[in-house]
């Protein structure tokens, strides 16, 4: 008899204590599911996000959340996961609306990067999950807000679907203890010289000419493009969608890059979403020109990065939404 209870006591206990690793399991893998929404809130953060900028390192380095505050005089941000695609920048929308009020939001769009073919995509595994982490950039504070918590004691970002994570369990004590974020040292580049870009390894020149590209949208990028502008109508969120300049370098080697220009012009206007073509000199004038950039995809130097922006400032002002 003894035994039967202390048979009963020890499996209620097992249960328990399955019941409580099962919760923790799903706290870590997925943050936004309904038992964890109450633990997505920022309450550290006194500030509102008005104006939020979120796209690859091509925002990061060339957008200003500075000045578009003081241009807009509101709260601005630049969050900008190096690599990032619609789908991701969706998910860190979906976060971050959870207590922000935002009015408007710009999101990148990379002609360089998205008609790769075969698409440049992260793959779902830790490795490169953490090589994101390490490569956070843009602006401090709304990294701070968006990823406190998962930094801290999350597993899964917001950069992949969650569902991709739970045959890699057993990676997850080394993927909590590797995540420290790191800065990239301040790049100082004299203007290029044009003449020398073939034999210019640290221009990535070759990096970029050397790639595949094709005229083909993927349906992936399209559809979470749907859901950043579905959820922007139901937030009433004024959004646009922004291509940062192509180099002069680029365009020059690779001429279907106008072509893709115009694809991803049709498309934004087929979706009804405001597309602003930053390679267009009518509205950014030498904006393409290849002193503004550290390398030939498209990364701009200042101090280009203030006045380039200064013009995105006053392309918007001057939009009636």
């Amino acid at each position: 008899m003894h035994n039967s209870k202390s048979s009963i006591i020890k499996a209620l206990i097992f249960c328990i204590l399955l019941c409580a690793a099962s919760a923790l399991m799903t706290f870590l893998l997925y943050p936004l599911s309904s038992m964890n929404k109450k633990f997505i809130s920022y309450h550290d953060v006194n500030e509102n996000i008005d104006f939020l900028v979120l796209g690859n390192s091509l925002e990061g380095n060339g957008i200003n959340a500075e000045i578009i505050s003081r241009e807009f005089e509101m709260n601005a941000y630049v969050f900008s996961p190096q690599g990032a695609y619609p789908e991701s920048l969706y998910y860190i929308l979906l976060d971050v609306i959870h207590t922000h009020k935002i009015r408007t939001l710009i999101v990148g769009w990379d002609i360089i990067q998205n008609f790769q073919q075969p698409p440049y995509v992260y793959p779902h595994s830790e490795e490169l999950y953490r090589e994101f982490l390490a490569d956070l950039k843009g602006n401090k504070p709304l990294t701070k807000v968006v990823f406190s918590n998962i930094m801290k004691q999350r597993y899964t970002s917001t950069f992949f679907k969650w569902s991709s994570f739970p045959e890699n369990i057993l990676e997850i004590p080394a993927v909590l203890k590797s995540r420290k974020q790191t800065e990239d040292p301040p790049v100082k580049r004299k203007p290029v010289n044009e003449a020398e870009l073939e034999t210019y390894d640290d221009f990535n020149y070759h990096k970029v000419i050397d790639r595949k590209y094709a005229p083909i949208i993927q349906e992936n990028d399209r559809e979470y493009l749907i859901k950043i502008q579905n959820l922007c109508r139901e937030k009433g969120i004024n959004f646009y969608v922004i291509s940062n300049p192509i180099p002069d370098c680029i365009q020059k080697k690779i001429p279907e890059m106008e072509n893709f220009r115009i694809i991803s012009k049709q498309m934004f206007d087929k979706l009804g979403i405001h597309y602003i073509d930053a390679s267009e000199p009518l509205y950014f004038p030498d904006s393409t020109a290849n002193a503004n950039f550290k390398d030939c995809f498209g990364h701009i130097i200042q101090p280009y990065t203030d006045i380039y922006t200064k013009a995105l400032c006053d392309y918007i002002k001057n939009f009636k939404y």
